[in-house]
């Protein structure tokens, strides 16, 4: 039979329980704070050129709390690159409201970029991760897989069920969106977005014209 304790919790035990919660939240709200300042600061900057102590000064933290939290200055970078990849997912989702399939590929493709135009030295980061940076390109191949997944989701192909070689070509579709985009950075956006948007959409919709027979491009 189950007992029921004989006297409800004292005021100190109850205050104990909800300056335990208080803590609690609060250290969510330091950490997120680290991982929002960071990612503000890796998006402008090169990793080597952002300092511990100013990410604490743009979180408004105590310099140890880093250290406290993540250990390191690289572990809080993974942890930045984690906060993109969510970030991404939920970015560039297709939206119906953009219209047809063709329509939402150039939207997510639309985002993207303006996702990276904010985000410049993010973006950089992850691509030149080395191989031994094992944290920073498990992110990576994430983010890819995951645009490749979101394009067979707009086509309703689940990703077991589609070829081979339309997987290959949407993975070149998105390797050549972010080379272009990674130009359009480092020269200053001398070509007007729109512009490259639709570079990068009509290849992959030519792409996908090519690689699945039921795909209407938008001129046929």
């Amino acid at each position: 039979m189950l007992q029921m304790p004989d006297r409800r919790p004292s005021k100190s035990q109850r205050k104990t329980r909800n300056e335990a919660s208080a803590d609690k939240s609060q250290s969510v709200d330091r950490r997120s704070r680290l991982v929002a300042a960071a990612l503000k600061l890796f998006s402008v900057r090169a990793y080597d050129s952002v300092f511990i102590d100013d990410i604490c000064d743009e979180a408004e933290v105590a310099h140890g709390l880093v250290s406290y939290y993540f250990g390191s200055k690289r572990n809080l970078y993974v942890a930045v690159l984690e906060q993109v990849f969510a970030d991404l997912q939920a970015f560039t989702k297709p939206q119906p409201e953009d219209g047809d399939a063709a329509a939402q590929i150039r939207g997510i493709i639309r985002r993207h970029f303006e996702y990276f135009r904010s985000h410049p030295q993010v973006l950089l980061g992850l691509l030149r991760a080395s191989p031994g940076d094992t944290a920073e390109a498990t992110i990576r191949e994430s983010v890819h897989h995951g645009g490749v997944t979101t394009f067979m989701q707009l086509l309703d192909l689940p990703p077991g069920e589609a070829s081979p070689f339309l997987r290959s070509a949407l993975s070149g579709c998105l390797g050549f969106t972010d080379r272009v985009i990674i130009d359009w950075l480092t020269h200053d956006e001398d070509v007007p977005i729109d512009l490259v948007v639709d570079l990068c959409t009509n290849m992959t919709i030519s792409t996908i014209v090519a690689t699945v027979p039921d795909f209407s491009s938008p001129s046929s």
